[in-house]
């Protein structure tokens, strides 16, 4: 957003009329309001594509990635509940959530442990299936974000005069990118986190 805000606010602060992108058009686009019309296009396209795709992906990524880590949470959680006085209070929580029946098959720590069970097998299975899906969208992400900052420096670099707005608009591209880097790394470590307090040392099942 910030790097978006500083690419609508560049005709505020310079001369010269410049588009966000290099474009070519066969009338003359810096007179008005061919000008002021071709700058709202062009700033329409980087808002459909830096938010309705880019953030967009990483807005669904990261509620996945919070959603399972806290399935995993709610999981030790029961772990920890395990073979203790609140299993009867949970199993009735759990009863009202599902019509399985197992109430009238097991006794209360049996029935207990299958559910515990099934859920944890529920997240393995999907974790695994979102990994697969997910990876060769996150590489790829990744790379383009490391050459994006990559490109960044180098058209710093490269520049003999920079003025404030080229600084504000580079500094709102660098941030934009490592805050994008960082939804993963955070989020993944966060997730991580949870599976490795999940204790399961402690039950021994073969899964029928």
């Amino acid at each position: 957003c910030l790097f978006i805000a500083t690419f609508a606010l560049i005709p505020k602060f310079t001369n010269e009329k410049t588009l966000p992108f290099v474009a070519d058009y066969p009338f003359d686009w810096t007179i008005s309001p061919f000008y002021e019309i071709t700058y709202v296009c062009h700033l329409f396209f980087i808002v459909l594509l830096g938010l309705g795709v880019s953030v967009g992906e990483d807005l669904l990524v990261m509620a996945i990635l919070l959603s399972t880590a806290y399935q995993f949470f709610i999981l030790r959680i029961c772990f920890e509940v395990f073979n203790t006085d609140g299993i009867n209070n949970v199993n009735k929580k759990l009863r009202k959530l599902q019509s399985d029946q197992l109430d009238c098959k097991y006794d209360e720590l049996t029935e207990y442990f299958i559910r515990c069970v099934r859920h944890h097998e529920m997240l393995l299975r999907f974790t695994k299936s979102f990994n697969d899906v997910i990876n060769p969208m996150e590489v790829s992400q990744l790379i383009m974000s490391v050459a994006s900052i990559c490109l960044g420096i180098l058209r710093l670099s490269k520049m003999n005069i920079i003025t404030i707005v080229e600084v504000a608009n580079s500094v709102g591209y660098m941030i934009g990118i490592l805050m994008q880097l960082s939804i993963d790394c955070f989020l993944g470590n966060e997730l991580y986190y949870q599976v490795s307090k999940l204790n399961i040392n402690r039950f021994a099942y073969k899964k029928d």
